[in-house]
């Protein structure tokens, strides 16, 4: 049993120690908090989705256009006839370049989809944009720790720590936006060039 510890999930020992884990009730920082850290984790869980779908379907489609036009062009040029012991090759030989031509259609709507749809781009944002509210939300648990709103000396704290906090959110969100509209326009024209570049270079 002792080769399957190095897959088991460790659990951090200090989990439980740590401070004021719970939500902030009827607490008006928090609760913004809280709705855009659900936001972005939903987008980050779609993102991933789509970004995972179109890099595997890319990895797996790849190998299979490489083996099925080297097949074709080392026999073509090379006069090397695949063996006898590779059967299933040998079947599949008039299939070679409809395979070939699938692939490499696969192959570059995986890319391209990714590329301008932004997948793997947008999980990166949306990813980054949960942990850095994550921090925050645990930033302002940790502020109003022992802090009583009923309590008059706590009031000015509790009020400042809030505006603190917003101010930040509200600066990190417009600063997601912006990156998003980058992301989006240079995706497009990433993906333009390149597919302007690969048809000069397939014309030469």
């Amino acid at each position: 049993m002792s080769q399957w510890k190095f897959w088991e999930k460790k659990v951090n020992p200090f989990s439980n120690k740590r401070f004021k884990t719970q939500e902030i009730e009827n607490d008006k920082a928090f609760a913004e908090l809280a709705y855009y850290f659900h936001k972005y984790e939903d987008l980050e869980s779609r993102f991933s989705m789509k970004s995972k779908l179109t890099r595997r379907i890319a990895k797996w489609s790849l190998p299979i256009v490489v083996l099925a036009l080297g097949s074709l062009l080392f026999e073509k040029y090379f006069n090397i006839v695949i063996p006898s012991s590779l059967s299933m090759l040998k079947c599949l030989k008039p299939f070679l370049p409809l395979i070939a031509v699938a692939g490499i259609t696969v192959f570059t709507w995986a890319f391209f989809s990714n590329r301008i749809s932004g997948y793997t781009r947008g999980w990166s944002r949306n990813r980054l944009m949960r942990e850095h509210l994550e921090r925050m939300i645990r930033e302002y648990q940790l502020a109003l720790c022992d802090k009583d709103i009923t309590k008059v000396s706590d009031q000015k704290f509790i009020q400042s720590e809030q505006e603190n906090i917003l101010a930040k959110l509200f600066q990190l969100e417009e600063t997601n936006r912006i990156q998003t509209h980058n992301d989006i326009v240079g995706d497009y024209f990433s993906a333009h060039d390149g597919a302007i570049n690969w048809i000069k270079e397939l014309k030469k």
